[in-house]
């Protein structure tokens, strides 16, 4: 599509109405241009529909309707929050943790060290898991009559003591 047209467009979508003379302002440019017709009024029905929409929702939620550059842009946060970011005052490695805490409101080295302890249980589940596969390993490795031997020792019935005095 021409960049004309495309900008007559988007003037449209930015504004959130398109108007009967807008239409058959771009539906002349197009023309002009040489594009094909029913391909520009397809695309500017859409935009109709999206700007009745848009309009439909902002009767009722104001705040929602934005253009998508606005949205993009926007660099506030919701009232009451902090934005979240890496802190340079206070930091130990990267201020990430100070950082979070900042915007959760709680002491840094609460964070840290919930860090900290996550890191440590990780590590060692990490290792008992590891070594959870070495009696495995090692009866995979054992001669064949030592597997006679142990289901012996583990199934044989108990026999009672019948000693006599």
């Amino acid at each position: 599509m021409h960049p004309e047209i495309e900008k007559l467009i988007n003037i449209a979508r930015e504004n959130g109405e398109l108007t009967e003379n807008l239409r058959e302002t771009i539906l002349q440019k197009a023309e002009q241009l040489g594009e094909d017709i029913d391909d520009v009024d397809f695309i500017i029905e859409g935009v109709r529909r999206d700007c009745d929409v848009r309009q439909k929702v902002g009767k009722v939620m104001p705040s929602v309707i934005q253009s998508p550059n606005a949205i993009l842009n926007n660099k506030s946060t919701p009232p009451g929050r902090k934005r979240l970011a890496i802190k340079k005052e206070g930091k130990l490695i990267l201020g990430v943790c100070n950082g979070l805490a900042d915007s959760f409101n709680i002491e840094p080295s609460v964070v840290r060290l919930s860090f900290l302890s996550a890191v440590i249980v990780i590590i060692v589940l990490r290792i008992l898991h590891v070594l959870s596969f070495i009696p495995f390993i090692l009866l995979l490795e054992m001669p064949p009559m030592l597997y006679f031997y142990l289901y012996y020792y583990l199934t044989k019935p108990n026999k009672p003591n019948n000693k006599r005095r």
